[in-house]
C-alpha cells in the first residue's frame, strides 16, 4: 500500500517544496488582522471558542471547520504565524496527491496524472490560498472537495462491478458536508459530477439517467442549506445583490471567466484584489471584449464536441460551474474577480491535462514531452515561489498591488495603514488621499485619514473624517468608536454616548463599543450602567483586557479588593504589557500587605512603561514599606529626575527622601 502511495507523496513532496519561502510570512491587513489578531474567539478549544466556531458567520463566511483547525494552530503556535502557514501548506500539499490520486483513476497514466496535478498545485494562481493565513478556508475546503470526488468514482467502480456502492456515496457526501463547512466554495459539486457523468465516465445513458439524477439528491440538500447560510451571512454585510441588472452582471462574470483562462495560460502580473472601482460600465472595452470572448469560445468547443471531441466542453463546462459562485451574480463585492476563486474551478484545466497527455506521453516516444512539461513545471513552481514572496509582509503585497495596476482605493489604503503604523504620516496621509480620489466613498480612507487628524489635535477635521466615514458604506463600528471619542474630548458626552449607541444597534455582535459605552458610563458615574455595559461586552469577547481592568477598578472602589485582583490579573494574562493593570493590581498587593508582590508589578510597569511617575513612586513607597532604603531611595531620586520641575507632587517626595537620607539611630 505504501509503495503504492509512493508517486502521490511525492506529487505533494514537490508541491511543499515550492511553496516554502512563504512560511515566514506575516500576519496582513487583508483580513488576517480582523480574523486572527484581533478576534480571541477561535483561540483554543472552550466551550465558549466551541460555541463562536458552530455559530459565527465572521465577515460574511459560515467555516466551522476551517475555524477547527485554526484552532488547532492556535494549541500548538499561539500566535505565532509560520505554524500557520505550515498548515496551509500541508493541507495544500496534501490535495495534490489526492488530485494525483483522482487523475490516475480516471486515465490510468502515472506520468500524465503527475503532470496534471502539478500543473494545478504548482500553478501561480494557487498562491493567495495558500500563502494567505485568511484564505485557510480554501485549502480545507480543497481537501474534502477532492475526497468526495475520489469517493463518487469508486462508487462508480463499485457499481459497474455490482458491488456495494451505497457506503462510497455516503462518504462521498460526508465530504462534501465537510467541504461547505470548510468553505461554500464548492457549493456546485453535484453539477460538476454530472458533467462527470456525462463524460468521461459516460453514466448518463438511457435507462441510467434516473438514478444518476437520484444520487445527487443528498448533495442538493446539503448545497441547500449552505446556500441559506451563505446568503444570510453575505447580507448581514450588504453583499446580497437585491437589484437585477442583467448585463452589468454578464459583464462582471464574463470578465471574470476569461480572466481566469487567461491568467491559467499566462500567469503573471497576478495581484490580491481586481477591484470594481466606482462601478461596472458594461460599454467598456475589456467588458465588451470579455462578452464576445466567452460565448465565442463555448461556441467553438460546443462544435469540438459535435465533432466528437468531447473533453474540452466537458472541462469548460465544470469549469463554469465551478466558478459560477463567484462570479458576481448573487454575491456583490468590491472587486471583479479574485486569483483564490480558481482554487477549485480550475481543477478541470488540470483533468483535461492529463487526459490529452495520457497517450503522447506513454512509451519512449514520450522522453521529448515529459521533459517539456517537466520545464514547464519547473518555471510554474520558481514563479509560484517569488509570488509566495509577495504575501510576506503588507507592504511588500500592496506595493506589488498598486504596481500591477490593478491596486484601486483598497491598496491604497492598505498601504497607508502600514505607512500610518510605521509613523510614516505624511505618506499614509497620501495613500489616503489617492484612495478617496480612486473611490469617493471609501471609507476605510476617511476613517483612517481622520486619525491623522485626531494625531495632530485637529479634532474638527478629524470629526469631519469620522463622519464622512459613517455616510459611506461601513462594515464596522470603527468611525462611530473613534468619533465618539473625539466627541468625549471635546466634552460632549451626549454626542460620545450617542455614537456608541448607534455602533451597538447597528453592529450588535461587536464587543468593543459595549466596552467603550461601559467605561464611558463608569466615568460620568453610571455605575450600574457602566458595569452591565462591560458584563455585556465580555460576554461577547471573554478577551477584552481593557473589560477586565475597568471591572476590577470598579469592584476596588467598591471595597472588592479580591474580585479586583481576580480582574486586574485577568487583564495581564490577555495583555501583559497594560502597564494600568501592574500598577492597580500592585496597589491591591500594597493593601494587603504584600509589598515584594507589589513591588514586582510595579516594576513591570516600569518596563513597560519607564517614565511612568505613579510607577515609580508606588514602587518607592512599597521598597520603604519593605524597609529597602537604598531602592527606595534610588526610585523616588529617578521620580524626581523625571517630574517636571512644577510637578505637584514635588513637595511630598522630597519630604520622604530627606527621611531616608537621615541616618539611622
Amino acid at each position: 500500500m505504501l509503495r503504492a502511495a509512493r508517486p502521490a507523496l511525492a506529487v505533494s513532496f514537490v508541491t511543499a517544496l515550492f511553496y516554502l519561502p512563504g512560511l515566514d510570512g506575516a500576519f496582513l491587513n487583508w483580513d488576517d488582522v480582523n480574523n486572527f489578531v484581533q478576534n480571541p474567539n477561535y483561540r483554543g478549544f472552550s466551550a465558549h471558542t466551541l460555541g463562536w466556531m458552530l455559530t459565527t458567520r465572521l465577515m460574511g463566511h459560515y467555516h466551522p471547520l476551517t475555524w477547527f483547525t485554526l484552532a488547532f494552530d492556535y494549541e500548538l503556535w499561539g500566535m505565532n504565524p509560520v505554524g500557520y502557514h505550515l498548515t496551509s501548506l500541508l493541507f495544500h500539499a496534501a490535495s495534490a496527491g489526492l488530485l494525483y490520486t483522482l487523475l490516475k483513476q480516471l486515465f490510468e497514466s502515472a506520468p500524465a496524472a503527475a503532470i496534471g496535478a502539478l500543473f494545478w498545485s504548482l500553478h501561480p494562481l494557487r498562491v493567495e490560498s495558500v500563502s494567505w493565513i485568511t484564505e485557510r478556508r480554501d485549502v480545507v475546503c480543497g481537501v474534502f472537495f477532492l475526497l468526495s470526488v475520489l469517493a463518487y468514482l469508486r462508487m462508480c467502480r463499485e457499481q459497474a462491478a455490482g458491488g456495494r456502492a451505497g457506503r462510497w456515496l455516503a462518504l462521498s457526501v460526508a465530504a462534501y458536508a465537510a467541504s461547505l463547512l470548510s468553505k461554500s466554495l464548492g457549493i456546485l459539486l453535484p453539477l460538476a459530477l454530472l458533467v462527470l457523468d456525462v463524460y468521461p465516465l459516460r453514466r448518463f445513458t438511457p435507462g441510467n439517467r434516473r438514478r444518476v439524477l437520484l444520487e445527487k439528491l443528498p448533495y442538493g440538500a446539503l448545497a441547500g442549506a449552505i446556500l441559506l447560510v451563505m446568503i444570510l451571512a453575505m447580507k448581514e454585510l450588504g453583499q446580497v445583490r437585491t437589484t437585477v441588472d442583467p448585463l452589468a452582471r454578464a459583464a462582471q462574470a464574463s470578465f471574470g471567466v476569461c480572466l481566469y483562462v487567461w491568467k491559467t495560460l499566462l500567469p503573471w502580473n497576478l495581484s490580491p484584489l481586481y477591484p470594481i472601482g466606482s462601478g461596472i460600465n458594461p460599454a467598456e472595452a475589456k467588458f465588451v471584449a470579455c462578452m464576445i470572448a466567452a460565448p465565442l469560445l463555448s461556441a467553438v468547443l460546443v462544435l469540438l464536441a459535435w465533432k466528437k471531441r468531447p473533453a474540452p466542453l466537458a472541462a469548460w463546462v465544470a469549469f463554469l460551474v465551478l466558478a459560477a459562485p463567484v462570479l458576481g451574480a448573487v454575491v456583490r463585492g468590491f472587486q471583479l474577480a479574485a486569483d483564490r476563486y480558481t482554487y477549485l474551478s480550475a481543477l478541470p484545466f488540470s483533468v483535461l491535462l492529463a487526459g490529452a497527455l495520457r497517450t503522447p506521453l506513454q512509451g519512449p516516444s514520450g522522453r521529448v514531452g515529459r521533459g517539456v512539461a517537466a520545464a514547464i513545471l519547473l518555471l510554474l513552481g520558481i514563479l509560484t515561489s517569488f509570488q509566495t514572496r509577495i504575501w510576506h509582509t503588507d507592504m511588500a503585497l500592496w506595493n506589488h498591488a498598486i504596481a500591477s495596476g490593478w491596486g484601486g482605493a483598497v491598496a491604497f489604503t492598505n498601504r497607508g495603514s502600514e505607512k500610518f503604523r510605521a509613523v510614516d504620516l505624511a505618506g499614509a496621509r497620501a495613500d489616503f488621499d489617492e484612495a478617496i480620489r480612486l473611490d469617493p466613498r471609501h471609507s476605510l480612507a476617511y476613517l483612517n485619514r481622520g486619525k491623522i487628524f485626531e494625531m495632530s489635535r485637529d479634532r474638527e477635521r478629524a470629526l469631519e473624517e469620522y463622519s464622512r466615514a459613517i455616510e459611506c458604506e461601513l462594515r464596522s463600528p470603527d468611525a462611530y468608536e473613534r468619533r465618539s471619542f473625539v466627541r468625549d474630548q471635546k466634552g460632549d458626552l451626549a454626542g460620545a454616548r450617542a455614537d456608541l449607541d448607534e455602533a451597538i444597534r447597528r453592529f450588535p455582535e461587536a464587543a468593543a463599543p459595549w466596552v467603550t459605552r461601559g467605561k464611558l458610563k463608569l466615568r460620568s458615574g453610571d455605575i450600574p450602567g457602566g458595569l452591565a455595559d462591560l458584563e455585556e461586552g465580555l460576554r461577547r469577547n471573554p478577551r477584552d483586557a481593557s473589560a477586565y481592568h475597568y471591572r476590577g477598578k470598579v469592584r476596588f472602589t467598591r471595597g472588592d479588593h479580591d474580585g479586583a485582583w481576580r480582574d486586574f490579573s485577568a487583564a495581564i494574562g490577555l495583555d501583559p504589557k497594560l502597564p494600568e493593570a501592574h500598577q492597580d493590581r500592585g496597589t491591591v498587593m500594597a493593601l494587603r500587605g504584600k509589598f515584594d508582590l507589589a513591588v514586582m508589578d510595579f516594576s513591570d510597569e516600569i518596563r513597560i512603561d519607564p517614565r511612568s511617575l505613579d510607577a515609580w513612586r508606588y514602587r518607592g513607597l512599597a521598597r520603604m514599606k519593605m524597609g529597602a532604603r537604598a531602592d527606595a531611595t534610588a526610585d523616588l531620586e529617578q521620580l524626581l529626575r523625571l517630574a517636571p520641575p512644577d510637578w505637584p507632587g514635588r513637595p511630598e517626595v522630597e519630604g520622604w527622601l530627606a527621611d531616608l537620607r537621615r541616618p539611622r539611630r
